[in-house]
């Protein structure tokens, strides 16, 4: 138990829910409970490198133009279907195949099992992903949605501080505003009135010196 549980921490999919995945849909496949309309989203990520086959995958089919020029290389039909029935030998008699290559074949079977999800018409009575794991994700889903709720707390006071500050510095550069327009205003008449002043203490100096 204890084990399980240091597995769940460390791996950010727990390896015995990606095995009871792989089993679900394995069992569900074969009592046709799952179907699946089509194979593109597959093609794609092979194509794209995402998934890399433990075996060729070779394309095999021309594409031509209208006209009969050569345009490209694709996959023949069925080559996604052969090659998932593949995956799924590998780990359903893992005596043919390497400890390695079973671990490689249950994660290359989860992660299309995920990305074919959208094409897949599965029977509401089939648990595809096991009952823990969904525990699990709901109480992930949960905590994301209560830390982004506090985020919008944050971001609401914050928003309040800047429009606090935004006030603050308003009022602050409307006041140096008025200084400015003062000085400029009735600067050059302090300016006289200063030495006006200055004069009239010189003038008063000297009488007293007179006297």
């Amino acid at each position: 138990m204890a084990e399980g549980t240091q597995e769940k921490v460390m791996l950010p999919v727990p390896e015995a829910e990606k095995i009871g995945t792989v089993k679900n849909f394995i069992a569900g496949l074969l009592h046709n409970r799952i179907t699946i309309s089509s194979f593109t989203a597959m093609e794609r990520e092979i194509e794209s490198g995402n998934i890399k086959p433990l075996r060729v995958v070779a394309k095999s089919q021309k594409v031509v133009s209208p006209s009969g020029a050569f345009l490209r290389m694709q996959y023949a039909d069925g080559a996604m279907e052969s090659y998932l029935n593949y995956l799924i030998g590998i780990v359903t008699v893992p005596d043919s195949a390497s400890e390695g290559q079973v671990k490689q074949g249950i994660d290359q079977l989860y992660k299309l099992i995920l990305v074919l999800r959208k094409d897949m018409k599965i029977d509401p009575n089939l648990m595809l992903i096991p009952d823990d794991y969904i525990h699990d994700l709901n109480q992930i889903e949960r905590r994301a949605s209560d830390i982004e709720e506090q985020c919008r707390g944050i971001g609401h006071k914050l928003d309040d501080i800047s429009n606090t500050m935004g006030k603050r510095d308003q009022k602050i550069t409307t006041i140096l505003t008025q200084i400015r327009d003062f000085l400029q205003t009735f600067g050059p008449t302090l300016k006289e009135a200063r030495e006006e002043q200055e004069k009239a203490r010189k003038l008063r100096g000297g009488e007293k010196k007179s006297g």
